[in-house]
């Protein structure tokens, strides 16, 4: 119950963001809406949040794209490739003062709306490879996301943290 809450307050906020500027001007506008894979959370999630916005807005439509996620999705607002992008706060927060893996390439160009949801990072492992912690997957294969999403930067950051170096 809490999250069909949590969805609606974020989609009415959205709304109420956005309605200002999608009754600027005439004619109708297109607004792209980054997102992440298309069987994860932020695709399902923004895609609900696009249809919505696009039937309650009179003359815009809210389109939510598949990205690698939120280095990606960040870009895309940067280029101008993208108008609304859903991405993690750690990123967009690395983005902003030029950090990780945005080293060297502050970007600027985005204000935030609100925040959706907290993310969890798991890490899962079959009872049969003998994991108990993550120091266990020292040598191991692992595998951690699309490049640029913002799992990749969370794996990453847990596993350094456990002495593994990615490749």
């Amino acid at each position: 119950m809490k999250r069909i809450i949590s969805i609606l307050l974020c989609v009415a906020m959205l709304a109420v963001s956005v309605v200002g500027m999608a009754s600027c001007g005439k004619g109708e506008k297109s607004y792209i809406f980054t997102t992440g894979g298309a069987q994860g959370t932020y695709y399902g999630f923004t895609n609900v949040v696009a249809n919505t916005l696009t039937t309650a807005i009179d003359g815009a439509t809210f389109t939510a794209v598949t990205s690698g996620g939120s280095k990606v999705n960040i870009e895309a607002l940067d280029d101008g490739d993208a108008q609304f992008a859903i991405v993690q706060n750690d990123v967009m927060i690395n983005a902003y003062n030029g950090k990780s893996n945005f080293e060297g390439k502050a970007i600027k160009s985005f204000s935030v709306i609100g925040a959706v949801y907290p993310e969890v990072c798991q890490i899962i492992a079959s009872k049969d490879l003998g994991i108990k912690s993550a120091y266990d997957l020292k040598g191991k294969r692992v595998s951690i996301g699309a490049q640029g999403s913002g799992v990749v930067t969370n794996a990453t950051q847990i596993l350094e943290k456990h002495g593994i170096s990615r490749i």
